[in-house]
């Protein structure tokens, strides 16, 4: 079942709430000048990720000790002709791979109640 978006809500509070509670303030980092320290980025479109996902990804990489910016999926890892590592045996599983989330507006035609007409409506699509 997919989760709500309470509950994804809620997960990252709980990730930034333990990283405090840990001593560590995720969105502050010491200066590198590595070219794998940064903003974290998809290393196939080599684009940087935006909105809540760079914190996301920051609390991940704190969380397993990674020391680069560069995120992809299984599938885009594989066709570089790289392997993802095995998840250790002290990480639970579902915690090894990071998450972000996806968000895009979309747009729908309806019917105003009011008036009869169509009008456009835009929400967000959050997965």
């Amino acid at each position: 079942m997919a989760k709500s978006t309470k509950d994804i809500q809620a997960e990252i509070t709980n990730k930034i709430v333990e990283s405090l509670k840990a001593g560590t303030i995720p969105w502050r980092k010491p200066w590198s000048s590595s070219p794998n320290c940064g903003s974290p980025a998809n290393v196939v479109s080599g684009k940087r990720y935006r909105g809540i996902n760079p914190l996301i990804l920051e609390l991940h990489r704190q969380t397993h000790n990674f020391t680069n910016k560069w995120y992809a999926t299984f599938n885009q890892w594989r066709d570089l002709g790289a392997s993802v590592m095995r998840r250790p045996d002290h990480v639970k599983p579902g915690e090894w791979g990071a998450g972000i989330i996806y968000y895009a507006p979309i747009k729908k035609t309806k019917e105003d109640p009011k008036t009869g007409e169509e009008v456009e409506v835009e929400f967000a699509m959050l997965k």
